[in-house]
């Protein structure tokens, strides 16, 4: 698991002119890219007040 703020001091930190919320917007990003991930049983997590992760989820 990765807190937003982890993930937003490796990728944006040193630009200096982003906020936070820009991980959020890139995650929402990534989900509708990766969306077929599902089909082998991962998926991107929010979980709340800490971060996101991936997690295993049941296959259909």
């Amino acid at each position: 698991m990765l807190s937003r703020g982890e993930i937003f001091d490796q990728l944006w930190a040193s630009e200096g002119t982003s906020s936070e919320n820009v991980v959020d917007v890139y995650i929402g990003y990534l989900r509708k890219k990766l969306a077929p991930i599902t089909d082998f049983g991962i998926e991107i997590k929010t979980i709340r007040s800490k971060g996101f992760a991936l997690t295993e989820t049941e296959r259909a």
